[in-house]
């Protein structure tokens, strides 16, 4: 059996998975911010824009090494940098679960709590070699 198999399997599907929420959060942010600007909204996002697209734009640069960061887990030093790499997001989430419980809806905290959980079991299958 291919060294690493269910490993690069778990990745592009939490690689999938992250990409396509951080677009979905991307989409409500800007509809939000469209809308209140249109309504003549109270609360001024001219300082607040940069800081989110910047935080997008991160949260799209860890999907993708997720997704092609497994693809060099032959090599030592990569799988434990991507070991740490994958526990330190599993902690985020698990961290950001624990305070948008009741804050969120019910299908985005369970969102949440599966990347988390992907993200751990993909730090698991790294280290077993699986």
């Amino acid at each position: 059996m291919r060294e690493f198999k269910y490993t690069k399997i778990m990745a592009i599907v939490l690689c999938i998975l992250t990409i396509i929420s951080v677009m979905g959060v991307g989409l409500l942010f800007w509809l939000g911010s469209s809308l209140g600007k249109a309504l003549s909204g109270e609360a001024g996002t001219s300082t607040v824009d940069p800081l989110i697209l910047f935080a997008i734009a991160g949260l799209l640069g860890m999907a993708v090494l997720t997704g092609l960061g497994a693809r060099g887990l032959k090599r030592t030093a990569w799988r434990n940098f991507y070991l740490g790499f994958t526990l330190l997001v599993g902690i985020g989430f698990l961290f950001l679960f624990i305070l948008s419980l009741g804050a969120l809806s019910r299908p985005i905290e369970f969102l949440i709590l599966c990347m988390c959980m992907g993200y751990f079991l993909l730090g698991y299958l790294t280290k077993k070699k699986l």
